[in-house]
């Protein structure tokens, strides 16, 4: 496989078929044996950004993003649940 990175090492292209693709588009990769990319593991609130370095490999960094309005109304159902709680509610 074959992974293109910008300046700062974060992964903004993945090539898998080295056919399919300019010899000038894959000059610009790194060629990365298999094709194994750890899983993202994003704690709510967090995006992954996926990065690579021929040193180090794959790494995620998570960034702040907004929560979802989904993720907003959980949490705020696990604060009402947690403030009953202590104020002597079921």
């Amino acid at each position: 496989m074959y992974i293109k990175t910008n300046e700062n090492n974060m992964v903004i292209g993945i090539y898998h078929n080295e056919n399919e693709h300019s010899e000038e588009i894959l000059a610009e990769c790194y060629f990365v044996e298999g094709d194994e990319i750890p899983k993202a593991e994003a704690p709510v609130g967090k995006e992954g950004r996926l990065y690579y370095t021929e040193k180090e490999g794959f790494r995620w960094e998570y960034v702040d993003r907004p929560l979802t309005d989904k993720e907003r109304i959980e949490q705020l159902e696990l604060l009402v649940m947690s403030l009953g709680g202590a104020l002597g509610g079921k």
